[in-house]
């Protein structure tokens, strides 16, 4: 069952970006005005029902189908395959642009090391 609206994969002249950490901060931003200029979007967030995601969701009802929300835990091999499986799938789908803002942290910095 292929949930993803044409419009990602249509002929028209967009670019499709791939904002992989859309939830908040910097990826939430280039959503937001990216949306804007009517370009094509597939973002990531690792929790959806976490209380930052929820204003990417609100957006992303408004756009006639130009968001497309993937859930993917950058720290979860099975998540990444799940998610490259996901827009493998689609057809004709052809990725302009990656920004990626996600990150974790394997080791404490030094202002988390003087706090434990």
């Amino acid at each position: 069952m292929n949930l993803i609206p044409d419009v990602l994969y249509d002929n028209k002249d967009r670019t499709t970006w791939l904002i992989i950490g859309a939830s908040r901060g910097i990826g939430l931003e280039f959503v937001r005005q990216l949306l804007l200029r009517e370009e094509k979007i597939l973002a990531t967030v690792r929790d959806p029902t976490a209380w930052h995601a929820s204003s990417l969701w609100t957006q992303a009802g408004g756009d006639h189908g130009r968001c497309q929300m993937f859930v993917v835990d950058v720290l979860s091999e099975a998540s990444i395959i799940n998610f490259v499986a996901q827009i493998a799938a689609i057809p004709n789908l052809k990725i302009d642009y990656v920004i990626i803002t996600a990150y974790a942290i394997s080791q404490p910095n030094s202002a988390n090391a003087a706090m434990n």
